[in-house]
């Protein structure tokens, strides 16, 4: 009898042969899960696998969807998975650091620090050097 994770990647290898990125669309289809849902998931962070983004589209590596089908067949037989079974993915999947909204400043933050830091001397300068002068307009 076959194992879940044999059974797992026999159907990932015969549905996607020769891929390794597997686009979000494909991982629903598989799933029997909508579309729709699987956006909201990753949206909300809830997503079982590490998803990489290429331009505008989402992909899971095939090996994460066979560990991850494998899991959902051993949970189904009521089994659990041997360590040897799992699968090692050679996509770094890191937490990265979050970007703020908007556009990206140009400079850093220290550079604008020093930058405001040089206007404040410059002005307390130019008050320094022109304060018991009167000033006339017209």
């Amino acid at each position: 009898m076959a194992t879940p994770f044999e059974l797992a990647a026999a159907h990932i290898q015969s549905s996607f042969p020769d891929q390794f990125f597997i686009p979000i669309r494909d991982f629903a289809r598989v799933t029997s899960e909508s579309f729709g849902g699987v956006r909201n998931k990753i949206a909300a962070g809830d997503f079982p696998l590490p998803t990489i983004l290429q331009g505008t589209r989402r992909f899971v590596t095939a090996p994460d969807l066979i560990q991850y089908l494998a899991e959902k067949y051993a949970a189904a037989r009521g089994e659990t998975l041997q360590v040897e079974e799992k699968v090692a993915t050679p996509v770094a999947t890191g937490e990265t650091e979050k970007r703020g909204r908007g556009c990206p400043k140009k400079y850093s933050k220290a550079a604008r620090q020093a930058a405001a830091e040089r206007a404040r001397q410059a002005r307390a300068r130019k008050n320094q050097s022109g304060a018991g002068q009167e000033v006339r307009h017209g």
